[in-house]
């Protein structure tokens, strides 16, 4: 890249999914959904905000880096993912931190891959902010996936196919036994 291209117009291109190619082919790809555009443009390049009486708060990546938004070692990435706070000035979660690095490292991603730009080699997530510890799954009670199983089966809309639940029979009544039960758990009706 012999030139200095704008990092936000970049980043707004490919949020809206419209940018030109390193080879000048123009790409009209899906846009992210609008979460992912909020986080991405959140964490890449938000404008500060100003609370009377406080310094401005700006936790974005171009505001951190700078000048050196090309330039930048995965040490600064690093630091940069350790230092981000919440607006209170609270430590981010791990999570929270988890994914603004994942947006830069997508922003990079999309430059190299796109726009023809020389790798950065950039460390895993992992590398820097730590594994994050993932969510135990959420079992549904009976009643609950009776409720949620009717409410898909009678919805008519657009592409209802699409809209059915997939849940085997063996799942669907398989249920944790009561501690003091010695019982074989029900099996399903016949249809």
């Amino acid at each position: 890249m012999s030139t200095r291209p704008d990092p936000r117009e970049i980043l707004e291109a490919w949020l809206a999914g419209s940018y030109v190619r390193a080879d000048g082919q123009p790409v009209a790809g899906r846009a992210l959904d609008d979460d992912t555009g909020y986080r991405y443009s959140t964490a890449l390049a938000e404008w500060p905000v100003y609370t009377p009486g406080q310094p401005p708060y700006d936790q974005a990546w171009f505001a951190y880096i700078g000048n050196r938004v090309w330039q930048f070692t995965a040490h600064d990435l690093r630091n940069w993912a350790e230092e981000l706070t919440n607006q209170d000035g609270t430590i981010m979660s791990e999570a929270a931190r988890a994914r603004a690095a994942s947006a830069v490292r997508c922003f990079y991603k999309h430059c190299e891959d796109a726009l023809g730009a020389t790798s950065w080699r950039l460390p895993r997530r992992s590398q820097l902010v730590g594994s994050v510890p993932s969510k135990e799954p959420k079992l549904l009670s009976r009643d609950q996936m009776d409720a949620l199983r009717s409410t898909t089966y009678g919805y008519r809309g657009p592409m209802p196919e699409r809209a059915r639940l997939a849940v085997t029979e063996e799942s669907y009544w398989r249920r944790p036994l009561p501690s003091n039960a010695t019982a074989t758990p029900a099996k399903a009706p016949k249809r």
